[in-house]
């Protein structure tokens, strides 16, 4: 069960006591930048990929993923896991995606870690499936692709990990993308969309070295890497 769900529904209770029980509240919550641009790539992958015979929905995916391959990490993390688990990974396999895979769950942890609350970093993780988000978006093949060369080549994904981490390394100060993309998660946007004032406590930044390293930590320990 999704936390915002559970957020909706504790929160109208004692705002909305008349209303009878099973009655649905909605609470307005702006999107931001980067969601509006992930719903929409998500329009345009599911319309490429369900009507690959429709000329603007194949030119539409074609322009979406030339865009993603030239401009690098201008899209959140997240955004990437998206594409790469829904695209490329069914086609290319576990092997080929996986330092790609790694530097974007560097990247996007280390940003939780900094910029998102514990619930925030919660949902990211549960609601969002964050390490194993490409997996499960690939479908069967993709899991047993992942478990089959975990098991059967484990040097393999740890050369590949490591190279991943060290892509992250070139671009851990990157300004190219919304580095706060986590704080759309957790209470505080709920708090605040019902009409109170919350804010996340930030990480300081004396101790964003340390949540780099936590975060290569949290990447290999997913991937069993010792």
């Amino acid at each position: 069960m999704k936390l915002s769900w559970l957020l909706a529904f504790a929160f109208a209770l004692p705002l909305f006591a008349d209303e009878p029980i099973g009655t649905t509240v909605q609470v307005p919550v702006e999107l931001k930048a980067w969601q509006k641009r992930r719903q929409e790539a998500q329009r345009i992958i599911v319309a490429g990929l369900t009507n690959s015979s429709d000329p603007q929905s194949y030119k539409a995916l074609d322009a979406l993923l030339t865009d993603y391959e030239r401009h690098v990490l201008t899209r959140t993390p997240l955004e990437n896991l998206d594409l790469i688990g829904q695209f490329y990974l069914p086609r290319e396999g576990a092997e080929k995606c996986l330092a790609v895979v790694v530097l974007n769950c560097v990247l996007g942890w280390y940003d939780a870690l900094r910029f998102a609350s514990d619930s925030g970093r919660a949902e990211i993780l549960d609601n969002e499936h964050f390490f194993g988000r490409v997996y499960l978006l690939g479908g069967d093949a993709a899991k047993s692709s992942i478990a089959k060369l975990m098991k059967e080549h484990p040097d393999r994904v740890k050369i590949l990990a490591e190279q991943g981490i060290g892509f992250a390394e070139k671009f851990k100060n990157t300004t190219n993308y919304d580095r706060r993309w986590p704080n759309a998660y957790g209470m505080e946007r709920m708090i605040n969309a019902l009409g109170g004032k919350s804010e996340a406590k930030l990480l300081p930044e004396s101790d964003w070295d340390n949540a780099w390293e936590e975060a290569k930590t949290k990447v290999k320990s997913y991937y069993d890497i010792r």
